[in-house]
C-alpha cells in the first residue's frame, strides 16, 4: 500500500494498490497550510508498468501533476476500479469530496488486449513550441526557424494536462471521456463555436481571449474541431504555444497566465468543461493579479516547487559524480 501525500515521494513497479490523493472542486482560496487530504482510491491488479520514479507532492498543483501522471497509464487500463475511504482519512469537506460511493472490494486480473485498441483516446504527444514574439497575426504559428519544440512532460511540469487523439463522433457516449469527466469531477459541459460566423462581436472577443490573464479555476477544452494555440508562460516568463485541434483535450491550472487564439483558418469548436457551476470570468494580468491567492498557490506549488526539484536533481547528480570520482581514487 502506498500513500501518496503532501511532500511525498515515491517510485513503485509491479502489481500494487495505490491511493492517489484527488480533489474534486476548485480550490481558489485554498493555501498549502490547510490543504488536507482527501483521496480516491484507484486499486490496480496486473500493473507491471514501473510509474514514474520520483513524483514529489509539494503542494497542490504539484500533487495535480502527479494525479495526472498516474490518470495516464490508470486510464488506459482495464482493471481500475475504486474502493472505499478508510475511516482515519483526514478529509477537508469545505472543498474536497471523494468517490467512496463507487466502492469494488477486488479485481481480477484480465489478459485483454491493449485498450488503446478498444477505447478512443490516447496519450500522445501533444505539439508545442517556444513562441516567437515576431509581429505576425496572433493566428501565425510564431515558430523559431528552426522550431524550438516543447515536450509534453515539460508542459506536465507547468501543470499543463493533456489527451490527444480522442474521437469526437458522437462524443456524449465516448467511454474514454466520460472516464476522464468522472475521475476528474467535470460535470458541466457546453459546446462554444469560436468562428467569424458563430461567435457575436468575434472580433472583440477574440482580441480579449489573447489578452494575457488567468483564471480562479481549471480551463479545460475538449477540441471538436478547428484547430487553435493556447500560449502558457514558462517557468522564465517566456512564451510556450501549444496547438489544440480535433481530438485533443487540454486542461490548464488555475492560476496560470495564458491566452488563446486561432489559426488562419479562424474556426474552432470546443466542448468547454468544469467542476460545479460555470464561471466565466477571465482575470487580465496586473499587479494585482499577481497577487491573487489562486496565483500565488501556482507559483508556490508548481512554478518554485519544480525549480527546486530541478535544484535538488542537480545537487544529487554532482553528489553521485562526487562519490563515484573519490571511489575510483581510492581504487
Amino acid at each position: 500500500m502506498y500513500w501518496f501525500s503532501r511532500h511525498t515521494s515515491f517510485g513503485v513497479g509491479g502489481s500494487f494498490k495505490v491511493v492517489v490523493l484527488y480533489m474534486n472542486a476548485n480550490f481558489s482560496g485554498f493555501r498549502v497550510g490547510i490543504f488536507m487530504e482527501c483521496a480516491l482510491h484507484l486499486v490496480l491488479s496486473g500493473y507491471d508498468r514501473a510509474c514514474p520514479k520520483s513524483l514529489i507532492l509539494s503542494a497542490s498543483r504539484t500533487w495535480l501533476i502527479a494525479v495526472h501522471k498516474l490518470e495516464q497509464e490508470l486510464l488506459s487500463q482495464r482493471d481500475l476500479r475504486f474502493c472505499q475511504c478508510p475511516d482515519n482519512l483526514i478529509c477537508d469537506h469545505r472543498g474536497f469530496k471523494t468517490l467512496a460511493s463507487m466502492a469494488v472490494d477486488n479485481l481480477t486480473p484480465t489478459n485483454a488486449p491493449p485498450p488503446q485498441a478498444q477505447e478512443p483516446g490516447k496519450s500522445l504527444p501533444i505539439k508545442a513550441w517556444y513562441y516567437n514574439p515576431s509581429d505576425a497575426h496572433p493566428s501565425h504559428p510564431h515558430q523559431y526557424s528552426p522550431n524550438r519544440e516543447v515536450s509534453t512532460d515539460h508542459l506536465h511540469k507547468l501543470g499543463v494536462l493533456t489527451w490527444t487523439q480522442i474521437e469526437t463522433d458522437q462524443f456524449e457516449n465516448n467511454k474514454f471521456l466520460n472516464k476522464i469527466k468522472t475521475v476528474r469531477g467535470y460535470n458541466y459541459e457546453e459546446v462554444l463555436t469560436v468562428a467569424p460566423e458563430n461567435l457575436q462581436n468575434f472580433e472583440e472577443n477574440t482580441r480579449r481571449f489573447f489578452m494575457e490573464h488567468l483564471h480562479d479555476h481549471e480551463e479545460i477544452r475538449f477540441i471538436l474541431d478547428g484547430v487553435g494555440y493556447e500560449d502558457v508562460r514558462d517557468f522564465d516568463g517566456k512564451w510556450i504555444r501549444i496547438e489544440i485541434k480535433k481530438g485533443d483535450l487540454i486542461v490548464l491550472p488555475p492560476g496560470m497566465y495564458h491566452r488563446f487564439s486561432l489559426d488562419s483558418n479562424q474556426f474552432l469548436k470546443a466542448l468547454l468543461l468544469y467542476q460545479g457551476n460555470p464561471t466565466r470570468i477571465q482575470f487580465e494580468r496586473n499587479p494585482e493579479t499577481d497577487l491573487m491567492e489562486v496565483r500565488l498557490d501556482y507559483v508556490q506549488s508548481v512554478l518554485e516547487a519544480q525549480m527546486l526539484h530541478a535544484a535538488t536533481e542537480v545537487e544529487e547528480k554532482v553528489l553521485v559524480e562526487a562519490t563515484e570520482a573519490l571511489g575510483a581514487i581510492a581504487v
